[in-house]
């Protein structure tokens, strides 16, 4: 028998993959399983609390998916489109745009897309939309962000949203213009507002609203689907070009689980200007820090994200441009770190990085036993 056959490479694989948790304390961890894409690779990979891979999938260039209940993947297919595939990686629906940074599915069933940036050339070069426009931007062109909701049965995009047509309420609430970056409108987010206490108390935040996040001009904000206005925004004077804010939600829509921090926005404030890093909580009404996370030796300069767990623990994305560690970690609300892990998988630019990540609960990959197999 040869040296190869004598080895079970299957378990070595496994040990490998176990000894990239650098921390676990199950009693303390809200155990679920955690996906994530190495940035602009081409495998999404769904790990469970001991770093085992469960399942992957096979993608087009890609760092933000989501998984559906039927154990289908959507993700975002960067500065091309966005793609639906099975289980097995089969593309099921394609849609073309200038995708980047994020989507949402609906509640009913559409898909809000966050556009502006597409690829050309050969080697591919990084195109904004771009318009001229000398109150925005004195220098010359700049490139703005659009959103599109798109029903995927037919195709047929119905809304739209561009930053750029609403400066006047930018600058109501102190946004300096024109800007000197080229990227003034560079937005991150768009997550569309689940039926909350909060919104229910302030039509702001109703359900259906969308959450946004312009990082270069330091603004979160909130808009009105029903007439496209800003109806709320902040950030100014508080973050230094954040990344993936998101509304805490009242219940887990998978468990029924409360969570801690309900009606409060959670936020990945980067920091690049000040040189380090921090989780905030932001009651958005006071526009008041009730918590945050900022230990010494913190830093994501750019991308990552965070997101309350129904037992009050944050699961973080430390995020990082270009070659960072692929760091992904569990914390308590004491900021007691409960789970750690690295990635030993490469991105799509020779290094780690990992711009986001989504810890699901157990029952909900467990009923897609599929993934499991």
């Amino acid at each position: 028998m040869s040296k190869e056959e004598e080895r079970d490479y299957e378990n070595i694989r496994r040990q490998i993959e176990q000894s990239c948790v650098l921390t676990y304390k199950p009693e303390e961890c809200y155990t679920g399983y955690t996906l994530f894409s190495a940035y602009r690779s081409n495998i999404f990979y769904l790990i469970d609390m001991k770093g085992n891979v469960v399942h992957t999938w096979q993608v087009r260039s890609a760092k933000v998916g989501e998984i559906l209940p039927h154990g289908h993947l959507m993700y975002g297919h960067v500065w091309n489109g966005m793609v639906e595939i099975d289980r097995d990686s089969s593309e099921l629906w394609y849609y073309g745009c200038s995708q980047h940074h994020d989507f949402a599915v609906m509640p009913n069933g559409h898909v809000m897309i966050l556009c502006g940036i597409r690829e050309r050339g050969s080697p591919p070069k990084p195109i904004l939309e771009e318009k001229y426009n000398l109150e925005i931007r004195e220098g010359g062109p700049f490139a703005t962000c659009y959103l599109i909701e798109v029903e995927p049965k037919t195709n047929e995009m119905v809304w739209e949203w561009w930053a750029d047509e609403h400066v006047e309420e930018l600058k109501s609430i102190g946004v300096k213009f024109p800007a000197q970056s080229h990227d003034v409108f560079h937005t991150n987010t768009c997550e569309v507002l689940p039926e909350t206490k909060l919104g229910e108390q302030d039509s702001r935040f109703k359900a259906g609203n969308v959450l946004f996040n312009h990082k270069n001009l330091n603004v979160i904000g909130v808009i009105d689907k029903s007439d496209g206005k800003i109806v709320w925004a902040g950030g100014s004077g508080i973050l230094n070009k954040p990344h993936a804010p998101t509304l805490i939600p009242d219940v887990d829509h998978i468990t029924g689980k409360r969570f801690p921090g309900a009606g409060h926005l959670l936020i990945y404030d980067n920091g690049p200007d000040r040189g380090w890093s921090r989780i905030v909580e932001l009651d958005p009404l006071s526009e008041e820090i009730v918590w945050e996370y900022k230990p010494n030796g913190f830093w994501g300069s750019g991308g990552g994200n965070a997101n309350r767990m129904p037992n009050g623990n944050t699961v973080i994305c430390e995020g990082g441009l270009r070659g960072r560690r692929g760091r992904l970690f569990e914390i308590t609300l004491e900021g007691e770190i409960v789970w750690e892990y690295l990635t030993p998988y490469f991105d799509g630019v020779g290094g780690h990085e990992i711009y986001r990540c989504v810890r699901y609960p157990s029952t909900y990959i467990e009923n897609i036993a599929a993934l499991l197999t």
